[in-house]
């Protein structure tokens, strides 16, 4: 990779099959490989999970809250010749931690309307998920 001077801030230039090799291989070293590339040009994730790869996480804005959605990604999805996944393995334990502006009034587990009890530091809110079956959304609310 290669970080660049561009206007105000850099460009990362990544000059390999980035996604093909992730779809076919998700690979701890490769998230730690882009991890290492973003932090080069000074981005700090903003969410972290245990469990990774086997967790997929987006992070949206819906009106003044931000809604957490963690996917349990667990199973043979990179395996061309299943065609019908009949279970997905739930995950026990996932650790959570967001980056935030300032502290959350209250986190939620969607659509339950579980409330989450978290920690905060100063800049990151931490809470477990005691298991995650196949998808959740964590709701936050300032």
């Amino acid at each position: 990779y290669l970080p660049v001077p561009y206007r105000k801030g850099k460009l990362l230039l990544m000059l390999f099959d980035l996604g093909g090799v992730f779809a076919k291989n998700r690979s701890i070293d490769l998230l730690d490989h882009i991890t290492l590339a973003l932090e080069s040009v000074g981005v700090r994730q903003r969410v972290t999970v245990s469990h990774r790869p086997y967790v997929d996480v987006t992070l949206r804005q819906k009106g003044d809250a931000l809604m957490l959605n963690l996917i349990n990604v667990l199973g043979p999805h990179e395996n061309a010749n299943y065609r019908v996944y009949d279970f997905v393995p739930k995950l026990c334990d996932v650790a959570v931690r967001v980056r935030l502006d300032k502290c959350p009034h209250a986190i939620t587990l969607q659509p339950e309307g579980t409330p989450v009890c978290f920690d905060w530091d100063g800049d990151t809110a931490a809470f477990t998920l005691s298991s995650l079956d196949v998808h959740t959304v964590a709701q936050i609310d300032f």
